[in-house]
C-alpha cells in the first residue's frame, strides 16, 4: 500500500494513516505491506514519481518473499499521490498482477494540485478572485520548475528579477479582477469613483505588461 503525499508538515505517515485499511485486508486473508515514503530525494519541491514507483516495486518484492504470499497474485494499492506511483510501477513490471488506485487523478500533478487548492478555498467560503489567484500563483511556481513533476519548466532559465515581475504582474491582474467585482457591487454607492480609478489603472496595466513579455510563458 502506497500512501499520499507526506511532504507537508501536517502529513501523517502511511504506516499510521493506512493501518486501519491494512488491518482490514489482513482480517480477510490478504497479506498487506504498508511502508513510509523515503526521506532522501523526496521533499516539498522534489517528488520523483518514477523513483516512488521503483520504491513500490521494491516493497512488492519484499512482500513476495514473505511466507504465505503468492507472487502470482500480488499487486499494488495506491492512494492519491501513491496512485501515480503504483501506476508507473505497474507500467514497468509485468509481475504486478493488479493495481488499485484510490483518489487517483487523470491530470498532471501541477494541474491537479491547482484544482484541489482552488476547491479548498471555495469550500472554506473564500470567493471572488482569491481561488483563481492561488491557481495563477501555482502556475507560476510550476512553470519556473519549482513544483515537483511540473508539466514543463516553461520559465526555466529565467532570472529571479524576471520571475519577480511575473509574480507582481499576476498579483496585479488578480487585484484588477477583485476591484472589478467590488466596483460592480458598489457602482451606485460611495467609493465607486475611487474603485473605478483603480480599475482603469489595472486595465491599462495588463496591455503594458503583455508588451514587456509578462503574463505569458
Amino acid at each position: 500500500m502506497v500512501g499520499g503525499s507526506t511532504s507537508a508538515v501536517h502529513a501523517t505517515p502511511a504506516t499510521t494513516a493506512l493501518r486501519p485499511e491494512a488491518e482490514s485486508h489482513a482480517r480477510r486473508g490478504v497479506v498487506t505491506l504498508v511502508y513510509n515514503k523515503r526521506t532522501v530525494g523526496y521533499s516539498t519541491f522534489h517528488h520523483d514519481y518514477a523513483q516512488l514507483g521503483d520504491d513500490a516495486l521494491a516493497a512488492r518484492r519484499t512482500l513476495d518473499r514473505q511466507p504465505g504470499v503468492d507472487p502470482a497474485r500480488s499487486g499494488l494499492w495506491g492512494l492519491s499521490e501513491g496512485a501515480w506511483a503504483v501506476s508507473l510501477a505497474a507500467a514497468k513490471s509485468l509481475d504486478v498482477r493488479f493495481v488499485v488506485t484510490i483518489g487517483a487523478a487523470g491530470l498532471p500533478p501541477a494541474r491537479q494540485t491547482a484544482w484541489a487548492d482552488e476547491q479548498l478555498f471555495r469550500h472554506a467560503g473564500v470567493s471572488d478572485s482569491m481561488p483563481g489567484a492561488v491557481s495563477c500563483a501555482l502556475w507560476l511556481v510550476s512553470s519556473a520548475g519549482l513544483f515537483p513533476e511540473a508539466d514543463s519548466p516553461l520559465l526555466g532559465g529565467r532570472t529571479l528579477p524576471w520571475l519577480g515581475l511575473q509574480a507582481l504582474a499576476a498579483t496585479a491582474v488578480a487585484a484588477t479582477v477583485a476591484t472589478t467585482i467590488a466596483w460592480w457591487r458598489r457602482r451606485d454607492g460611495g467609493g465607486a469613483v475611487r474603485l473605478a480609478m483603480l480599475l482603469a489603472g489595472g486595465l491599462l496595466f495588463i496591455p503594458w505588461a503583455l508588451s514587456w513579455g509578462l503574463l505569458v510563458p
